[in-house]
């Protein structure tokens, strides 16, 4: 049995005997996501046959395991109607999901009526401008695997008061932000 690895020129034998009418071979410790070629020829005490047709076979790429927990969640106020939220990136991910809820004391951790949204693998903060109120957040990983546990959930006042710039009066704003318009704007 001989076996070409896809791109290659030269055929290499990986079996020089197999038992006499044999149906099959496994070749193994093979590159994932790979072509190879293969080719069989049979023999006796006469001699040896032509090459059998080409066969070709692609091996697979294992699929990533499951992805960890996210680390080190935490929420904070960012003032201006949006909370801003951190982690510790992992492994494996394809995505992030965080979750939100509106925090009622009624509701202590139940996850009902929540809101998710989705981040970019690899990123380790999101600002969410989910307007003023107390709300509970958490956050797993997930890829084609499946999802990581929800991680602990974290709980922020968010706060419309934001650092620096309102409306003002003139020449470049400062403050005055009770003088912009709630639907016109400044």
């Amino acid at each position: 049995m001989t076996r070409l690895h896809d791109g290659g020129a030269n055929w290499s034998t990986i079996a020089a005997t197999l038992p006499a009418n044999s149906q099959g071979y496994s070749d193994s410790g093979l590159a994932a996501e790979t072509t190879y070629h293969y080719h069989v020829r049979a023999f006796n005490e006469v001699g040896d046959s032509q090459d059998s047709n080409t066969a070709s076979a692609t091996t697979w790429q294992p699929p990533a395991p499951v992805p960890q927990t996210p680390t080190d969640f935490n929420a904070t106020n960012a003032g201006s109607g949006s909370a801003d939220l951190v982690w510790v990136d992992v492994a494996d991910e394809d995505t992030y999901e965080l979750q939100r809820e509106k925090a009622h004391k009624q509701r202590a951790d139940t996850w009902t009526s929540t809101t998710r949204l989705s981040v970019v693998a690899g990123t380790t903060s999101f600002n969410d401008p989910v307007g003023s109120g107390t709300f509970r957040y958490r956050i797993r990983a997930a890829n084609g695997s499946g999802a990581s546990d929800w991680s602990t959930w974290k709980e922020v006042t968010v706060t419309d008061s934001g650092g620096g710039g309102g409306c003002g009066d003139g020449g470049g704003g400062g403050g005055g932000g009770d003088k912009c318009h709630p639907k016109r704007g400044c």
